[in-house]
């Protein structure tokens, strides 16, 4: 056997061993989904409604109120999205909406 063969076996292995990960790592993602899906269909929430709730409880904590982007991006939820589970949220009284000293409205400045 060459050099280039055994190289060319080693890499199909590793690549078979990093597969066999990988399917680990999903179907422990999965399970775990499926147990949070679980535990909050009682409470009321979807699991995104959930993770946008609790990265606004996150953030919260370490600079004051984030903005609904900063929601978004620490969720890793778009932004439409994102816009549409705070309206759930808000509607449920679980969050409140403060403005946000830097934010404008869109006329401001404009005569």
């Amino acid at each position: 056997m060459s050099a280039v063969e055994g190289g060319r076996d080693q890499r199909m292995v590793c690549r078979r061993r990093l597969g066999a990960e990988l399917h680990w790592l999903r179907l422990a993602a999965l399970a775990w989904r499926r147990e949070m899906d679980t535990r909050l269909r009682p409470l009321g929430p979807t699991h995104t409604q959930f993770d946008v709730l609790a990265s606004t409880s996150w953030l919260g904590r370490t600079d004051g109120a984030p903005t609904q982007q900063e929601v978004a991006d620490f969720a890793v939820v778009d932004r439409m999205m994102t816009s549409k589970i705070v309206r759930t949220l808000l509607a449920r009284g679980l969050i409140a909406r403060t403005p946000h000293a830097a934010r404008r409205t869109p006329h401001a400045g404009r005569r």
